[in-house]
């Protein structure tokens, strides 16, 4: 990872492999959404179009929709 504002990384760590909503996660740890720049913490965390885990290393499935590991293995890609 590049350099980034170590409450990305945060939201990173808390949010890597589970399915919880990104709103819920900010106001359990008290960090604004609003203050939030959505692009940038796409570029290190995503969520699976199909299953709805976060990953951070997501792949393109091919509609161009990030999915997770598994879900490319199950689609066969």
């Amino acid at each position: 990872m590049t350099d980034i504002n170590p409450q990305y990384l945060e939201l990173t760590k808390l949010l890597n492999g589970t399915r919880k909503s990104l709103a819920q996660l900010c106001a359990d740890a008290n960090i604004d959404t609003d203050r939030l720049d959505y692009d940038l913490l796409q570029q290190h965390i995503d969520q699976c179009s199909h299953c709805n885990i976060w990953t951070t290393k997501p792949i393109e499935d091919l509609d161009g929709n990030p999915i997770c590991k598994v879900c490319e293995q199950i689609a066969g890609l």
